[in-house]
């Protein structure tokens, strides 16, 4: 008995010293940039589900609530809607994960098929995808017009997928690791990808770790992110929880990976933390291409992080109250 609490003491004296030794680079500051007031109608966006920057427009999806995607302008302006709620060519009862690419928008639309808009949001066609994959995250494909997207369920044989502009998929790789395929997606079943250069990054939110591959799914690289912040979840305890209240108190026990973006020096990650029943607390971390971290942030309270401007340090929040929905672009700085 006492050689069992001797082995346990050591144990956590290490993992603390451990955790202790890692850095701690500085805090830094939110400051808001502008903001901009999402001019969407009689449609209330209240919810970003689905969101894409690019150097023209905001591509916006509300699962929710207006269930709908959206293009606006830069001010805010609504360009155009694509698709709209409904059971005919081009419409949709669920809309997922949006991206934009080579004159081609590519809209998840659940029940195992997607649908392909043109540049101005007019339908082209709906394509099937594969049995369990349902496409949440895109990101630039080898082509124009082609996508790369993900599916995390247990389920699935593999996690990422390359969809061509025809819709033909072509390739699917990354299986499921055993962690998240036999326990955790009953809770978080999400991840994402995202391109660096000629990288395709993958990350689970189950696992603060980034993994590399080219754009053939061949794993190059996987980096551990090392944060004080950060706490991993217990799977054998995640295997064994029932009910509410119980998966409740697990989710406090641990921090989810919830976001990653990439910016000009490195990577943007989110980190968020269960506070109580209905709350949760963001920590927004900075890395450089060494995968050094160069400082966090808190998250603002009830804005949601969407995506970080690549070219500098601005971050890209949507925020809805007082009757209006708003990106509010706010930049990293350290404390004067």
């Amino acid at each position: 008995m006492i050689r069992s609490l001797y082995a346990v003491l050591l144990l956590l004296s290490i993992s603390s010293c451990r955790k202790a030794d890692l850095p701690d680079p500085a805090r830094l500051d939110l400051h808001d940039v502008r903001s901009v007031t999402l001019k969407s109608g009689d449609q209330d966006i209240l919810m970003v589900t689905g969101f894409q920057y690019t150097p023209e427009e905001f591509l916006i999806v509300d699962l929710l609530y207006a269930k709908q995607a959206f293009a606006f302008d830069h001010d805010g302006n609504l360009k155009y809607l694509i698709g709209r709620t409904g059971q005919g060519p081009g419409e949709y009862s669920f809309a997922g994960g949006i991206y934009k690419s080579g004159g081609l928008i590519h809209l998840g639309t659940g029940s195992m098929q997607q649908n392909i808009y043109d540049a101005d949001g007019v339908f082209i066609k709906k394509v099937d995808v594969p049995a369990k994959l349902s496409s949440g995250f895109y990101c630039e494909g080898p082509v124009p017009g082609s996508v790369f997207t993900t599916n995390y369920t247990r389920y699935a044989d593999n996690s990422l997928f390359l969809v061509m502009p025809d819709g033909r998929v072509t390739k699917e790789f990354a299986p499921i690791d055993d962690d998240f395929g036999n326990a955790f997606d009953t809770f978080f079943p999400q991840g994402g990808i995202f391109r660096s250069g000629d990288q395709l990054v993958q990350y689970s939110n189950h696992r603060y770790e980034l993994i590399f591959r080219n754009l053939d799914g061949v794993v190059t690289n996987r980096v551990k992110l090392a944060s004080r912040r950060y706490v991993e979840p217990d799977y054998k305890k995640a295997a064994r929880v029932g009910g509410i209240e119980e998966e409740r108190a697990f989710r406090r026990t641990f921090t989810l990976f919830s976001g990653c973006y990439p910016w000009k020096e490195g990577y943007v990650t989110e980190l968020r933390r269960s506070v109580d029943k209905s709350t949760t607390r963001g920590i927004i971390e900075f890395w450089n291409r060494e995968f050094e971290q160069m400082g966090w942030l808190e998250a603002p309270e009830e804005q949601k992080l969407l995506g970080v401007v690549p070219e500098d340090r601005t971050l890209i929040f949507f925020s809805a109250e007082n009757d209006a929905s708003r990106l509010i672009f706010k930049q990293a700085r350290k404390p004067i």
